[in-house]
C-alpha cells in the first residue's frame, strides 16, 4: 500500500519565512546607468537583500534544520552557472545563479571577473530560498530610477534616503513599512514522511537577467515510496542537523540505533525547541524612540524620502529610530508649527520649509 507524501515543513514556518525583511536590510542594485533630461546620472535600482540576511532568517527560524549540499558548477559560453540546493526540513529546492566570467572595461578591453563565483552562488542561493517563500516578495517590488554617482560607481543616496525609498516601495506594494516580528514555529506533534523530491527547475529570474538553459541537472530527482511495513530511513540532512544541534546544546547521550525518519524528526523538533528557548542577550541597539512616534513622523511628512532624509541630516542621525527624546520633542514642535502655518487651502509645506526640519 502506497502512502501519500506531504511536506514536513510546518505552516507556521512557511508564514514566518514569507515575512518581509526590515527596510534597513534592503539594498539597491544599480542597472542601466544613463543621463536624464536634466543631464544628471541616474540608474534603474533593483531592491535586494544580502545573502547573509537570508542566512540569519533561516538560522533564527530553523537553526540546524537547513543545509546547502554541494552541487558542481558548470560553464555556458562566457557565463558561470552555479546550481545551489537549499534543503529545509529535508525538503530540497534547487535554482541557478549566473555571472559573466570575462568583463569588458570602458576602453573595450577584456578582464577577468574575479567575483564571478561569489556573485553566481549568492544569486542561486537567494533564488533557491525563494522556493521556500523567503525573499520571494522582492521579485514583486517595482524598480526605481535613482541618482547615480559615476565617480564612486554607486547610488548617490544617504542611508536615510535609501531606507525611505524602501519604505515607500513597501507601502506601494501593500506591505508594512515596519514588518511585524515573526514568531518561531512551535513544536509539532505529528511528523509526516518526507515530500517526494522534484527535479530541479529554474526559478524565474529578475527582469534584468534571463534564466540560463542549463545542461543536464547536476541534482538527479529521486523517488521515495513508503509502505506500511517498511519504516522510512533517516536522511543525510537529518543526521547533519542533529549533529549540529547536539554540539550546540552540548548533548552527549548517544542517538538511538537504529534511528528512523519519524524518530529523527521528533528529535529535531525537540532540539530546535530547546535552541529557540535558550536565553538571549539583550540587544545593544534598542530604538531610542518608540515605533508609533516614528510612524507618526513618516505619516506627517507623507513618507517623502527627501523630507525624511533632510530630518535625518538636520539631527545628524542615520534613521528616524535614532532620534533622542529631546530631539523628538523638538521635531514634534517643528512639525506642528509647520502644520499650523499651512495655507487655508490645505496645501503642503514647501520644500524650503521642510528643509529646516
Amino acid at each position: 500500500m502506497t502512502t501519500h507524501l506531504t511536506s514536513p515543513i510546518p505552516a507556521s514556518l512557511k508564514a514566518a519565512l514569507a515575512q518581509p525583511f526590515a527596510p534597513e536590510q534592503i539594498e539597491f542594485l544599480p542597472k542601466d546607468v544613463r543621463r536624464n533630461k536634466a543631464g544628471a546620472l541616474v540608474c534603474r535600482a533593483l531592491p535586494y537583500a544580502n545573502k547573509r540576511i537570508y542566512e540569519d532568517r533561516l538560522n533564527e527560524l530553523a537553526f540546524g534544520l537547513w543545509s546547502i549540499p554541494y552541487v558542481s558548477p558548470f560553464q555556458q559560453g562566457n557565463k558561470l552557472i552555479v546550481p545551489v540546493t537549499v534543503s529545509l526540513y529535508g525538503v530540497p529546492h534547487t535554482d541557478y545563479g549566473e555571472a559573466f566570467i570575462m568583463l569588458k572595461t570602458r576602453k573595450g578591453a577584456e578582464r577577468e571577473n574575479e567575483n564571478s563565483a561569489t556573485e553566481a552562488y549568492s544569486q542561486g542561493f537567494r533564488r533557491a530560498c525563494a522556493h521556500f517563500l523567503l525573499g520571494r516578495y522582492l521579485y514583486n517590488l517595482a524598480s526605481l530610477w535613482l541618482p547615480y554617482d559615476g565617480d564612486a560607481n554607486r547610488l548617490a543616496l544617504s542611508e536615510g534616503e535609501r531606507i525611505a525609498w524602501v519604505e515607500k516601495l513597501y507601502l506601494k506594494a501593500g506591505l508594512s513599512a515596519r514588518p511585524t516580528q515573526h514568531s518561531v514555529p512551535q513544536q509539532r506533534t505529528e511528523h509526516p514522511a518526507p515530500e517526494r523530491r522534484q527535479a530541479p527547475e529554474v526559478q524565474a529570474s529578475p527582469p534584468d537577467v534571463q534564466a540560463p538553459s542549463p545542461k543536464a541537472p547536476a541534482v538527479q530527482p529521486s523517488e521515495t515510496v513508503l509502505t506500511d511495513t517498511i519504516p522510512a530511513p533517516t536522511t543525510k540532512g537529518q543526521l547533519a542537523s542533529l549533529e549540529k544541534l547536539r554540539q550546540y546544546l552540548n548533548i552527549t547521550t548517544p542517538l538511538p540505533n537504529p534511528l528512523g525518519y519519524e524518530q529523527a524528526a521528533e528529535l529535531l523538533q525537540a532540539y530546535s525547541q530547546q535552541y529557540q528557548q535558550r536565553p538571549k542577550a539583550a540587544s545593544s541597539s534598542q530604538p531610542r524612540v518608540n515605533t508609533l512616534f516614528v510612524e507618526w513622523i513618516r505619516t506627517t511628512v507623507q513618507h517623502d524620502p527627501e523630507r525624511i532624509a533632510r530630518i535625518c541630516k538636520h539631527y545628524q542621525i542615520a534613521r528616524l529610530e535614532n532620534l533622542t527624546h529631546e530631539q523628538s520633542r523638538d521635531l514634534t514642535q517643528r512639525l506642528k508649527h509647520t502644520k499650523q502655518n499651512a495655507t487655508p487651502q490645505g496645501t503642503h509645506p514647501s520644500a524650503s520649509t521642510v528643509a529646516r526640519h
